[in-house]
């Protein structure tokens, strides 16, 4: 072989050596992740239910429980806590909670930049708002599920509300399917019927209807 030849292919031998160190980096680097999250999910105990866990390992925040006030302090108090150049991973497992809750939540995250992705493990009505309005990367596990329903109080609690309260009820509904419809993009209407029941969506249906970004395997 002359040196014409070793010229030519010497570059070729150093790019495909760059791409299978990039290659094993970036898989290594995604192995990396899904074992912090595993550590951090299998770190919940009560799997949704009360009391309220709040579990931190790494760039990782895990909120585990109701979404009411506390998920908010512990969030805020979290994300304090990260540096100002931190990528930041919100892991969610609720069974949904209060929706004003929901919206400083919300707020909350789409105002740190350093928030990059929200992973769902089990989020159910309040919890699925946060994980579909929030502006970050939407992952799911392939066995995690999402579920949307109107927005109500407890049916213990209908007899005592006042008209003013029934009709906010009917506001945050009309409010909340705008922003879905117009984030899945689909008409407002075919979430309305969706949503006349409990909507159970898997990750693939979840892929169908734009919910999220990535499908994660353990």
């Amino acid at each position: 072989m002359d040196k014409r030849h070793i010229g030519v292919i010497r570059p070729i031998v150093t790019l495909l050596l760059f791409m299978v160190l990039f290659i094993v980096a970036n898989y290594s680097e995604k192995l990396k992740l899904v074992n912090t999250l595993n550590r951090v999910t299998d770190s919940f105990v009560n799997r949704g239910e009360p009391p309220f866990e709040c579990v931190v390992k790494k760039h990782v925040i895990g909120l585990n429980g109701h979404v009411d006030e506390d998920m908010y302090v512990c969030l805020r108090s979290s994300l304090d806590s990260f540096p100002k150049d931190a990528k930041i991973i919100i892991v969610l497992n609720s069974p949904g909670g209060f929706t004003h809750i929901q919206r400083k939540i919300v707020e909350l995250i789409n105002v740190d930049e350093r928030v990059k992705t929200i992973v769902c493990v089990k989020c159910y009505s309040a919890a699925a708002f946060i994980f579909q309005l929030a502006k970050v990367k939407r992952f799911m596990f392939q066995d995690s599920e999402l579920m949307f329903h109107k927005v109500y109080f407890l049916k213990s609690l209908v007899p005592k509300l006042t008209k003013r309260e029934l009709d906010m009820i009917k506001d945050e509904n009309i409010v909340m399917s705008i922003l879905i419809s117009q984030r899945l993009g689909i008409s407002k209407e075919l979430y309305i019927k969706k949503t006349k029941g409990d909507w159970y969506i898997s990750p693939k249906e979840a892929i169908k209807y734009n919910m999220v970004d990535k499908i994660i395997t353990r």
